[in-house]
Protein backbone atom coordinates (compact mmCIF):
# COMPACT_ATOMS: atom_id res chain seq x y z
CA UNK A 1 0.00 0.00 0.00
CA UNK A 2 1.19 3.52 -0.79
CA UNK A 3 1.64 5.78 2.21
CA UNK A 4 -0.37 8.98 2.64
CA UNK A 5 2.92 10.87 2.64
CA UNK A 6 3.89 9.62 -0.82
CA UNK A 7 0.37 10.41 -2.01
CA UNK A 8 0.65 13.99 -0.67
CA UNK A 9 4.02 14.60 -2.32
CA UNK A 10 2.70 13.17 -5.59
CA UNK A 11 -0.30 15.48 -5.32
CA UNK A 12 1.97 18.48 -4.79
CA UNK A 13 4.14 17.57 -7.78
CA UNK A 14 1.05 17.11 -9.94
CA UNK A 15 1.10 20.88 -10.40
CA UNK A 16 3.97 20.35 -12.82
CA UNK A 17 1.99 17.73 -14.81
CA UNK A 18 -0.94 20.08 -15.35
CA UNK A 19 -1.14 22.87 -17.83
CA UNK A 20 0.19 26.16 -16.48
CA UNK A 21 2.20 29.14 -17.62
CA UNK A 22 5.87 28.39 -18.24
CA UNK A 23 8.75 30.85 -17.96
CA UNK A 24 8.56 31.26 -21.74
CA UNK A 25 5.03 32.66 -21.44
CA UNK A 26 3.54 29.63 -23.19
CA UNK A 27 1.18 27.22 -21.47
CA UNK A 28 1.87 23.54 -20.94
CA UNK A 29 3.12 20.99 -18.43
CA UNK A 30 6.60 21.21 -16.92
CA UNK A 31 7.60 17.60 -16.38
CA UNK A 32 11.28 18.23 -15.61
CA UNK A 33 10.85 18.15 -11.81
CA UNK A 34 8.86 14.92 -11.96
CA UNK A 35 11.33 13.39 -14.42
CA UNK A 36 14.37 14.34 -12.32
CA UNK A 37 12.84 12.73 -9.24
CA UNK A 38 11.74 9.60 -11.10
CA UNK A 39 14.99 9.12 -13.01
CA UNK A 40 17.38 9.81 -10.15
CA UNK A 41 20.05 7.11 -9.89
CA UNK A 42 20.68 7.70 -6.20
CA UNK A 43 18.65 8.76 -3.21
CA UNK A 44 20.76 11.91 -2.88
CA UNK A 45 19.97 12.99 -6.45
CA UNK A 46 16.27 12.24 -5.86
CA UNK A 47 16.26 14.29 -2.67
CA UNK A 48 18.01 17.16 -4.45
CA UNK A 49 15.36 17.07 -7.19
CA UNK A 50 12.59 16.97 -4.59
CA UNK A 51 14.18 19.99 -2.89
CA UNK A 52 14.18 21.89 -6.20
CA UNK A 53 10.53 20.99 -6.85
CA UNK A 54 9.36 22.05 -3.37
CA UNK A 55 11.37 25.25 -3.72
CA UNK A 56 9.66 25.98 -7.04
CA UNK A 57 6.25 25.33 -5.49
CA UNK A 58 7.01 27.71 -2.62
CA UNK A 59 8.08 30.37 -5.11
CA UNK A 60 4.86 29.90 -7.06
CA UNK A 61 2.82 30.15 -3.87
CA UNK A 62 4.57 33.44 -3.01
CA UNK A 63 3.64 34.67 -6.49
CA UNK A 64 -0.02 33.99 -5.76
CA UNK A 65 -0.44 30.60 -7.45
CA UNK A 66 -2.81 28.16 -5.78
CA UNK A 67 -0.41 25.28 -5.11
CA UNK A 68 -0.43 22.52 -2.52
CA UNK A 69 2.73 22.08 -0.44
CA UNK A 70 2.97 19.10 1.93
CA UNK A 71 3.92 19.67 5.56
CA UNK A 72 7.51 19.58 6.72
CA UNK A 73 6.84 16.30 8.57
CA UNK A 74 5.40 14.73 5.43
CA UNK A 75 8.48 15.75 3.43
CA UNK A 76 10.80 14.36 6.12
CA UNK A 77 9.04 10.99 6.06
CA UNK A 78 9.15 10.83 2.26
CA UNK A 79 12.86 11.68 2.26
CA UNK A 80 13.42 8.77 4.68
CA UNK A 81 11.40 6.47 2.42
CA UNK A 82 13.49 7.53 -0.58
CA UNK A 83 16.70 6.84 1.39
CA UNK A 84 15.43 3.33 2.22
CA UNK A 85 14.10 2.52 -1.25
CA UNK A 86 14.93 4.55 -4.38
CA UNK A 87 11.95 3.03 -6.22
CA UNK A 88 9.75 5.26 -4.05
CA UNK A 89 10.59 7.99 -6.55
CA UNK A 90 8.80 6.08 -9.33
CA UNK A 91 5.64 5.87 -7.20
CA UNK A 92 5.76 9.60 -6.50
CA UNK A 93 6.11 10.35 -10.21
CA UNK A 94 3.29 8.01 -11.22
CA UNK A 95 0.99 9.58 -8.65
CA UNK A 96 1.93 13.08 -9.80
CA UNK A 97 1.23 12.20 -13.42
CA UNK A 98 -2.05 10.48 -12.61
CA UNK A 99 -3.30 13.55 -10.70
CA UNK A 100 -2.54 15.60 -13.78
CA UNK A 101 -4.67 13.26 -15.89
CA UNK A 102 -7.56 13.21 -13.42
CA UNK A 103 -7.63 17.00 -13.14
CA UNK A 104 -7.46 17.38 -16.91
CA UNK A 105 -10.41 14.98 -17.27
CA UNK A 106 -12.48 16.80 -14.67
CA UNK A 107 -11.69 20.11 -16.37
CA UNK A 108 -12.86 18.73 -19.70
CA UNK A 109 -16.11 17.55 -18.11
CA UNK A 110 -16.81 20.92 -16.53
CA UNK A 111 -16.10 22.68 -19.86
CA UNK A 112 -18.54 20.34 -21.60
CA UNK A 113 -21.26 21.31 -19.11
CA UNK A 114 -20.48 25.05 -19.37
Amino acid sequence: MISDDIEKVGKALSYFAREHKKDSGKRGPAYHYIDRISNAISSELAIEALYDAIRALRSLKHQGENVYIPSQETIKRVVEEIRKDITTTKLIAIIALSYGIEEAKSGERSEERG
